[in-house]
């Protein structure tokens, strides 16, 4: 499920990436402004894949905000507040920590207008977001909470419990992203040769590679090239795609 939906301008934009890069790969490859027509399929062929990285750029962040969440509601439940009041406190704290704008604080004051002008009790607003979110941290501290109202549990120390084992997992996923980065970029790097080697041959001997444009011979070369670009790229991120 997803916390907030995709804009029209997020998918316009990356129409144009699509684009830019399918009339590159035409201009380098074939010379032709044939591939500015193949953005459309490669676009329609790979926005799944760019729908699924958003959504997953997104959880992490709401997962970090929602550590930080946690935090703020360790000392309000220290406090005495009980959970409204700390969601409210949590919100101001948000919004100074994340100046530039924050999933979680925005949607925590939807859930407060939800506790305050429809009566929704606060645990039916946490189970809703918990199952909107999709992400695993939030719906064990919904569940914890629901278990800590119904049996008197220490919600104070299942907060500071969850925020201690969500950043854990925050610095091991950092260590080995930190680690599989090095590689990634000489795996890029190794696959954009091709390109550049082209580039550079027709600015420095453009005669030189004629050849590989004006004949079919050439044509089914490039074309070969590409689709071994295209294959080694997709094996690279398969490679160091780690999940924690």
């Amino acid at each position: 499920m997803r916390i907030i939906g995709k804009s029209g301008k997020i998918n316009f934009r990356y129409l144009v990436i699509t684009a830019f890069f399918s009339t590159a790969a035409g201009m380098i490859f074939y010379r032709s402004m044939l591939g500015a027509a193949a953005a459309v399929p490669v676009y329609m062929a790979t926005f799944r894949k760019y729908d699924q990285w958003m959504d997953e750029k997104k959880k992490k962040e709401l997962r970090n905000q929602f550590r930080d969440m946690l935090y703020s509601f360790s000392a309000s439940f220290s406090s005495g507040r009980h959970m409204t009041e700390a969601m409210e406190e949590a919100v101001e704290s948000l919004k100074s920590v994340y100046a530039g704008g924050c999933m979680l604080s925005e949607k925590l004051e939807y859930m407060l207008r939800r506790i305050r002008d429809t009566g929704d009790s606060d645990i039916c607003v946490w189970e809703e977001f918990a199952f909107q979110s999709g992400v695993s941290e939030i719906e064990e501290f919904t569940q914890v909470f629901r278990a800590c109202r119904d049996t008197g549990g220490d919600l104070i120390r299942a907060a500071d419990r969850a925020a201690s084992v969500i950043t854990d997992k925050i610095n091991i996923e950092n260590e080995i992203r930190t680690m599989a980065a090095q590689k990634k970029l000489e795996g890029k790097l190794i696959t954009a040769m091709p390109v550049i080697l082209i580039v550079f041959l027709g600015v420095v001997s453009p005669e030189y590679i004629m050849p590989l444009y004006e004949t079919a011979a050439g044509r089914i070369i490039m074309t070969a090239v590409l689709a071994v670009m295209i294959t080694a790229y997709r094996m690279i991120e398969r490679i160091t795609s780690i999940e924690v």
